[in-house]
């Protein structure tokens, strides 16, 4: 006779296939969008006035 794990069983394997799938993105977001408070680099100035609008790259 075959033994069944029941529901029991697959919650598991639903979990670990999440973590699989969660862990990835959540890397990637964090690296590709940055850590909070980290300097990009980008130094950049943009001003509407009358005269039209002005971008200053420091």
């Amino acid at each position: 006779m075959s033994r069944t794990t029941g529901s029991h069983g697959n919650k598991w394997l639903y979990f670990i296939a999440g973590a699989l799938i969660a862990g990835p993105i959540g890397f990637g977001l964090y690296h590709f969008v940055g850590e909070p408070g980290a300097d990009t680099g980008a130094d950049v100035e943009i001003s509407v006035s009358e005269n039209g609008i002005r971008i200053d790259e420091n």
